[in-house]
């Protein structure tokens, strides 16, 4: 028997821990990501309930007093739909064109705000 042979018996031993060893670190591995998992899980959830309960306190407002009545707001300050503005503005741009005025589409909405806004 050569000096380097091993007897087979010793052999199958070492490969039968080699694979034990792996099985345990597997097991091990597969565990301590359970663990972390679940310690991360329950941080998250106690983070989240503390930050709802904040956003709840924070937002919570006191009841509207009926006695007291809205602001009005004068009629230059009220809000003109999108819409009208874009129709107004179009009409300006449409007569500056026909005179050969010259402008741009910003004078035009600005000009056509300003109209509606004194018209009203």
């Amino acid at each position: 028997m050569p000096l380097n042979a091993m007897p087979q018996k010793k052999k199958s031993i070492r490969k039968k821990a080699a694979v034990k060893k792996a099985a345990v670190k597997k097991v091990a591995k597969k565990t301590t990501k359970k663990g972390v998992k679940k310690a991360v899980k329950k941080a998250v959830k106690k983070i989240v309930k503390k930050v709802a309960k904040n956003a709840i306190s924070e937002t919570t407002v006191a009841a509207p007093n009926p006695s007291a009545s809205e602001p009005v707001l004068p009629d230059t300050l009220r809000e003109i739909p999108h819409h009208e503005i874009e129709v107004a503005a179009f009409f300006i741009y449409q007569q500056r064109a026909s005179e050969g005025r010259w402008g741009n589409q910003f004078s035009d909405w600005l000009e056509a705000e300003q109209a509606l806004r004194q018209a009203s």
